[in-house]
């Protein structure tokens, strides 16, 4: 009776040392182009159980008005500034998994996961092995 208590014990810190890994990713992030230089700027959050990634601001000025002209859903013509493009994530280890994530020049959908690299956040977005990592940095507080 005593080892059961202790492997539930040990399960429970686990599973809690798991969540406060995961939850290192929770906050603003600028997202880098292909150069490295800052496209945007980024909060990851929980909503309940799963992470979600807003746009909060994108930082060159020509697209500050910028709308959401190619989604096809309920984001369609809503401004980028504001917009939820990462949904569903689910945390699992040191990685958040089985997310999407929308491309708003695009309209497109694709499956993501992410993942601390560092100090460096690694999201991983494609449709099965066919995927590109891009790579983000915490923001300034």
């Amino acid at each position: 009776m005593r080892s059961i208590k202790t492997l539930a014990w040990a399960a429970l810190i686990a599973l809690s040392a798991s969540t406060q890994a995961n939850d290192e990713v929770l906050g603003q992030w600028n997202t880098l182009d292909r150069f490295g230089e800052p496209e945007s700027l980024v909060e990851l959050y929980r909503e309940g159980d799963t992470l979600q990634g807003k746009i909060i601001k994108l930082y060159d000025p020509a697209k500050q008005n910028a709308v959401c002209e190619e989604c096809f859903d309920h984001r369609e013509n809503q401004p980028i500034a504001g917009l939820v493009f990462i949904t569903g994530l689910e945390s699992a280890g040191d990685q958040w998994v089985n997310g999407t994530v929308l491309d708003p020049e695009t309209g497109s959908e694709y499956d993501c996961k992410l993942w601390l690299d560092g100090d460096t956040l690694k999201l991983k977005a494609g449709f099965g092995f066919i995927a590109q990592t891009r790579e983000w940095s915490r923001a300034a507080d």
